[in-house]
């Protein structure tokens, strides 16, 4: 049943300037709750023993607080709103603290039971606005500065309570103190925890795995040459006409279903993407990590793009259709960017592998003489002539048929 109560309240739970770190809400809801439940029973305790010790006005004022506290248990349950809650909570709490002070008769007799101030003013911190929270603290230490010269007055004006009262106040402010900065020093943790996961989530986003480890130890520039890999340009043929025809909202999803297809597709080869251009997607396989069938790899991850991207053109009658450009050789790659990182390739490598895609032929994968040469008898290629490449000058043209049996 509580459960469902949860599940109603998270749509429209409302926290203080802190809770939009805390990603769990159930968990959340769930503490705020345990913790009002908490303080209530606490406070239920307390006025049984004052009874019981023969303090009836300290007895009857935990007793009051208590029910006020159980009162806002079903509204917060009701509302989800931790700000007003919380706010009547630690209004009760400082006129409590305050009336247990002057009904037992000092700091002494009290057990110091003002003390209760720091955690009330901690809670306020994480719940409640910066205005709140600064008139709550200072309410607090002026209240505390205030009684101190009456501490004669208040404990002269009474007889002392029994011994056990403001040992048993004491040990409770103590002993709730640790339990709570306990609790409190785990939740941080768990939240460093989970912001330091959702950071190297991020990082891994825009950056192969060893150079997002790199990036987080080495103080210079990250720039590495590569002797031998393979890089592969991919772009969406007639993208910009077809921008016309379509809604922003449907253009952006065609997009995101085209490059996630990519990404997948990369993934499973073991190809590391560099980065999208708009419609452009590139690629690369032997960096930032070596490895000797780069070009195998790259090679199939092509001609699977091309017959992927044909199978979803013809189920969604988009007509989008994909160019491919694949070279091989050496290239620099390197870390770009202070706030917004980027992992980037250079050389002419790269420069090829670009013009040998903007230059290709639709539904097909255009490689250079090197990739050829390069594959052996791996793979199958058709001549497709040459051709003055703008940056190149005249450079031999091939279409990559297939994998060799």
């Amino acid at each position: 049943m509580l459960g469902r109560q949860f599940d109603r309240i998270e749509p429209i739970l409302r926290g203080g300037p802190f809770m939009g770190l805390v990603e769990r809400r159930r968990d959340l809801m769930r503490t705020t709750f345990a913790l009002g439940v908490w303080a209530t029973v606490n406070l239920f305790i307390s006025a049984a023993v004052l009874f019981v010790f023969d303090e009836p006005r300290a007895g009857l004022l935990a007793l009051v607080g208590a029910i006020l506290y159980s009162i806002v248990i079903p509204v917060f349950l009701r509302m989800g709103n931790i700000v007003g809650s919380a706010k009547w909570v630690l209004s009760v709490s400082y006129m409590t603290n305050v009336g247990m002070h002057l009904v037992l008769g000092g700091y002494a007799n009290s057990g110091a039971y003002m003390a209760w101030g720091v955690l009330v003013c901690t809670y306020a911190v994480i719940s409640q606005p910066r205005w709140f929270v600064i008139g709550l603290t200072g309410l607090y230490v002026a209240t505390g500065i205030l009684l101190v010269p009456f501490e004669g007055v208040l404990a002269a004006g009474r007889d002392a309570p029994h011994s056990f009262v403001p040992a048993f106040l004491a040990a409770n402010v103590f002993i709730v103190s640790v339990l709570m900065l306990t609790f409190a020093l785990r939740q941080l943790l768990e939240l460093l925890r989970a912001e330091r996961e959702r950071s190297e989530s991020l990082l891994l986003n825009v950056l192969p795995t060893s150079i997002a480890s790199r990036l987080k130890t080495d103080d210079g520039v990250i720039a590495d040459t590569y002797p031998e890999c393979t890089v592969l340009f991919a772009d969406i043929a007639g993208f910009t006409q077809h921008s016309r025809q379509v809604s922003a909202q449907e253009l952006v999803a065609q997009l995101n279903e085209v490059f996630s297809m990519f990404d997948d597709l990369a993934d499973a080869a073991g190809v590391e993407k560099i980065k999208t251009i708009g419609d452009g997607y590139l690629a690369v396989a032997g960096v930032p990590v070596p490895r000797r069938d780069h070009l195998k790899s790259v090679c199939e991850l092509g001609l699977e793009m091309v017959r992927a991207s044909d199978e979803l053109a013809a189920r969604t009658g988009s007509g989008l259709r994909i160019r491919v450009g694949i070279n091989t050789g050496p290239v620099v790659a390197g870390v770009i960017g202070t706030s917004r990182f980027s992992f980037d390739l250079w050389g002419e490598t790269v420069n090829l592998a670009s013009r040998l895609e903007s230059n290709g032929v639709v539904g097909e994968v255009q490689v250079s003489r090197a990739v050829v040469d390069a594959a052996g008898n791996e793979f199958a290629f058709k001549e497709a002539g040459v051709k003055d490449l703008k940056g190149e000058g005249p450079v031999e043209l091939f279409l990559l048929s297939g994998r060799l049996p």
